[in-house]
């Protein structure tokens, strides 16, 4: 909320104070302590004495706590992260209100959740779940795309990744893909126009990345968001994860308005990227401003941008069920029946946000909140097959053996000659058995009805092979089914809130 422009310094939402914002995951699993994080940004250019931090938490039965912590502490950081754990008295939905006291310039302030002054206060909101995320016995969960406080720049910034590893393990996670943006990554500290040819801050957070997945909590997957130019120029986003060596993409980041043109084409990063990379369309169909197109040349994934050979898949779930998923869904499998072997991922795109979404509305004039692109709302879901490591992860992601979903578990195998074929595999058989478990929760809703979705190579439908209205928090489906075309099988879930689920193909093919 600091960056004003030079020659017209106006902004609505300027404040000479360190930005200050109290945050909790929206919710945590049974029996766990929900870490509420205290985040003071650009104190060295507003140092503060931080007084105390007042939690009045709400329970259902009316119930009234009060956590009270005396800080009387100088603050004077650019970053300064503090985690306070609670352990719920009660399970269901909690709102939490949180006053941060602290003195500046001789003056005492006291703020309600955050400091920022054209976004209204809100509480906290948190459910403490009766039950695990459903389906934690067959899957990992994890989100495919967030940023942390190493995207940092004039709009935008994340919350710092000690604190967004003990956010993601209380809420059910077991993985996290890193993915900064390219033009943050390699700018020098303090800059976010000036770059640093020795990559320092790149280097950071692959060390910072590698110290914390040695206390074998969540698993934190190194990535990128790079920006790349598409098939027309326009500046579009690709996670590349597990990359060993950083890859320059700056088009978008605002940095030089004079040039909006990135360093690679999307073919020429997939082909920089290593066999043991992860590559994936980021949010590939979410439309852009025109202001956004205009002035930071920004666009959308072409055609001719989602068929590149190595390319492994599309996040078409960013954060929310919304039209540009609608529109990543008809293309995957227009994609598929053409007989593309391309995989889907879900993540959130979240910048810290762990209880609801900030954002500037429009710069230097107003900022706006929701509760879609958090983290762990949108989830990924590797098959448990193999302990969780980086390499397993990865492999697992890059042969589709993973569901996307906002809620509910869905598991599709395939029983053909004493085998099981799982997500993402190919087989040849004349006859096979159809397996398919949905699992869900109170929190997420009961299971309302299935699809199990045949699609045949080479033409332009799929046809529907289950139909199935569903009621409980559990199904069980087994179909037996004869094999006469090449096609694959996928399937979908959805539940009585409207939270859904959906399968990575396995392909089969007659003997």
């Amino acid at each position: 909320m600091h960056y004003r422009f030079r020659y017209f310094p106006f902004s609505r939402y300027f404040k000479k104070e360190p930005e200050i914002i109290l945050d909790a995951p929206f919710r945590v699993n049974p029996n766990t302590a929900i870490p509420i994080s205290l985040l003071i940004k650009d104190a060295d250019i507003y140092p503060i004495q931080l007084m105390s931090v007042s939690l009045i938490v709400n329970y259902p039965s009316g119930h009234q706590k009060t956590h009270h912590h005396n800080f009387d502490q100088i603050v004077g950081t650019h970053w300064f992260s503090y985690i306070f754990f609670i352990h719920p008295q009660e399970t269901g939905n909690l709102e939490i209100q949180g006053t941060i006291e602290f003195n500046i310039n001789g003056k005492r302030r006291v703020v309600n959740t955050h400091n920022i002054k054209t976004t209204p206060k809100s509480l906290l909101h948190v459910c403490v779940d009766q039950a695990q995320l459903p389906g934690s016995d067959s899957y990992y969960w994890g989100d495919l795309h967030y940023h942390s406080n190493y995207t940092e720049d004039f709009v935008e910034f994340g919350a710092p990744l000690e604190t967004t590893n003990k956010t993601a393990s209380a809420l059910g996670l077991d993985f996290l893909a890193i993915t900064d943006h390219s033009y943050d990554l390699d700018d020098k500290y303090g800059s976010w126009v000036e770059t640093d040819e020795e990559l320092t801050k790149w280097k950071d957070s692959r060390e910072e990345i590698r110290t914390i997945n040695t206390k074998n909590e969540v698993l934190l997957i190194p990535g990128e968001e790079v920006t790349v130019k598409n098939a027309e120029g326009r500046n579009v986003h690709l996670l590349v994860m597990n990359h060993e060596s950083f890859i320059p993409g700056s088009g978008d980041g605002a940095e030089k308005w004079s040039n909006t043109t990135s360093e690679y084409s999307i073919e020429e990063v997939i082909s920089i990227a290593k066999e043991n990379a992860l590559v994936i369309a980021s949010h590939p169909f979410v439309p852009f401003s025109k202001l956004e197109q205009r002035i930071l040349n920004r666009g959308k994934w072409e055609d001719n941008d989602i068929i590149h050979e190595n390319l492994h898949g599309l996040q078409i779930l960013n954060g929310e069920v919304d039209e540009s998923f609608d529109i990543g869904l008809k293309n995957w499998i227009h994609l598929l029946l053409s007989g593309k072997k391309i995989f889907i991922y879900a993540g959130n795109d979240a910048h810290g946000n762990f209880n609801q979404f900030h954002q500037i509305k429009i710069p230097m004039l107003s900022t706006w909140t929701h509760r879609n692109q958090i983290l762990g709302q949108c989830r990924t879901g590797i098959i448990k097959k193999d302990a969780l490591t980086l390499d397993s992860s990865i492999d697992a992601l890059q042969s589709g053996k993973c569901i996307i979903t906002d809620g509910p578990a869905l598991i599709l195998e395939i029983e053909y000659s004493n085998s099981m074929a799982l997500l993402g595999d190919s087989i040849q058989t004349n006859e096979c058995t159809i397996h398919l478990n949905g699992f869900s929760t109170e929190y997420f809703g009961s299971l309302s009805h299935i699809r199990l979705i045949h699609g045949i190579i080479n033409s332009h439908r799929e046809k529907t092979i289950i139909d199935s209205d569903l009621n409980g928090f559990t199904c069980e489906i087994i179909e037996k089914l004869n094999i006469t075309f090449s096609g694959y099988f996928r399937a979908e879930i959805l539940t009585s809130l409207g939270k859904r689920a959906y399968t990575n193909p396995i392909w089969v093919s007659p003997k």
